[in-house]
């Protein structure tokens, strides 16, 4: 937000009020739509918007697995009528946020990033006039639904760590870098690019030893 907001006007989508408000009292210009994937708000914020930045997902692997269908309904129907709507209404540059899990995927998480990633690209053929790229994340250190959070909250609450398979590795990278792919998509992402940001990998085994 910030590296936009003082030259933009700016919309920010969410399901969460508290932090949607926390943003409004350091953003007060920025303007909230509360609700899903599934709002009329959102839609009535995208026919006004010249970029559309799409964050918005159905991210715990562990969910995905045991609600299928929501998760394919939010991360592949949702992102499509999504980017579709946008391209509809002329606006100039749809970035999708996709995750590394979309290659060679595993799990039901991955399946539908990595159907999402298809659809997009489909819709580069369709509608010429807009930019579509695509930015896959590994792990942002420390953000919601992340295994590091999930282990300081486990921490706090004086309970074990809870890890399936210590030498599996994680791609991890800071908020700032995640910003800054984002920005370079933004900037320099041609239509049907997929950027990839250089990501440091590391094993849970390794990062269970900071706590």
């Amino acid at each position: 937000v910030a590296r936009y907001y003082s030259e933009y006007r700016v919309f920010a989508h969410g399901r969460n009020a508290d932090k949607l408000l926390r943003l409004k009292m350091r953003y007060p210009r920025i303007e909230l739509v509360l609700g899903d994937l599934r709002a009329p708000g959102i839609r009535d914020a995208v026919r006004q918007a010249n970029l559309v930045i799409h964050t918005a997902a159905q991210k715990y692997v562990n969910l995905a697995e045991r609600h299928c269908f929501y998760t394919v309904d939010t991360n592949v129907n949702c992102t499509f009528e999504l980017a579709d709507l946008a391209a509809r209404h002329g606006v100039e540059q749809f970035v999708f946020i996709s995750t590394d899990k979309s290659s060679f995927p595993t799990n039901v998480y991955g399946i539908t990033k990595y159907l999402a990633e298809r659809l997009i690209l489909e819709l580069v053929e369709v509608y010429p006039q807009t930019k579509f790229v695509i930015c896959r994340f590994g792990n942002i250190f420390g953000s919601n639904g992340s295994v590091v959070q999930l282990w300081l909250d486990a921490t706090r609450r004086q309970q074990p760590i809870q890890v399936t398979d210590p030498e599996m590795t994680r791609f991890m990278f800071s908020l700032e870098e995640a910003v800054e792919a984002v920005h370079f998509a933004v900037n320099h992402g041609r239509s049907g690019d997929i950027i990839i940001p250089k990501m440091k990998s590391v094993s849970l085994r390794d990062l269970m030893q900071l706590f």
